[in-house]
């Protein structure tokens, strides 16, 4: 499945944690700056159950507020934990979005158990424990689910009868505006994640943490196992921070913050 995407697009990232503070009305005067700028997309992370510090666990909430406040912006996750979504309601979550949009949602995914353990950004294994879900199943819930929005997306009616997921046929709706589906991103650096891009033909979403090297060269050999050319590969996002100065001389590099 090929999506046509441009040679290259600037987008905001990094409002997951401490950048997503402060006065929510300044936040969406960014938003609407970054669409009359040109800025191609913005993404936000999912992270739940921090009452004092992050104030948008739920980002498709968030990104239905951006998407009306805007013309062309597109709006991404990174991530969408699957493991602790249904599937068939977060298809057609997804689906309403690209709806109302017009077709500019980017829809960023992964397994999401733990930091370090190479399952993608937005990993919180408190919030898989207080949601009851056993952290082991969460592979076999992430490609059982990745599986069911996909056939929500591009079928007139779906059904599972999975370890996790069981029903019948259901109709989920609206149909996308983006065919077949919205362009997935896959999160993470554990051969069994990659590989699981590979196979769909999704691009990667490559993390503020420089895990491209461990990534990459995986992530080229499942392709090829797959059949598959270096297509995706260079549709994959690449985050990297970078801090802006008024002047030439203001401004300066650095490296992501260790921890």
């Amino acid at each position: 499945m090929a999506f046509r995407q441009p040679a290259l697009r600037f987008d905001l990232a990094g409002f997951a944690r401490e950048g997503a503070l402060g006065n929510h009305a300044d936040l969406m005067r960014l938003v609407t700056r970054a669409d009359e700028l040109g800025f191609g997309g913005i993404w936000f992370n999912e992270f739940h159950f921090h009452r004092g510090t992050l104030p948008y666990p739920h980002a498709l909430l968030l990104g239905a507020e951006i998407l009306a406040r805007t013309e062309r912006l597109r709006f991404g996750t990174s991530i969408l934990v699957l493991p602790r979504h249904h599937p068939l309601m977060l298809a057609e979550q997804i689906a309403q979005l690209d709806f109302q949009s017009g077709g500019r949602i980017d829809v960023g995914v992964g397994v999401g158990v733990g930091v370090g353990v190479g399952v993608g950004r937005g990993a919180e294994p408190g919030t898989f424990d207080a949601l009851g879900i056993d952290r082991d199943a969460a592979r076999q819930r992430f490609d059982e689910a990745m599986e069911v929005m996909l056939r929500a997306w591009t079928q007139d009616r779906v059904a599972a009868d999975g370890p996790t997921w069981r029903f019948a046929e259901t109709e989920v709706g609206p149909p996308t505006v983006q065919r077949p589906h919205p362009p997935v991103y896959v999160a993470g650096v554990s051969a069994a994640t990659v590989a699981v891009a590979a196979r769909h033909r999704f691009s990667l979403l490559l993390s503020l943490e420089p895990n491209e090297t461990r990534q990459v060269p995986v992530f080229l050999a499942e392709l090829s196992k797959a059949g598959a050319g270096p297509g995706p590969m260079a549709a994959s996002s690449l985050s990297r921070y970078v801090l802006p100065a008024r002047t030439r001389h203001g401004r300066r590099s650095t490296s992501p913050p260790s921890g």
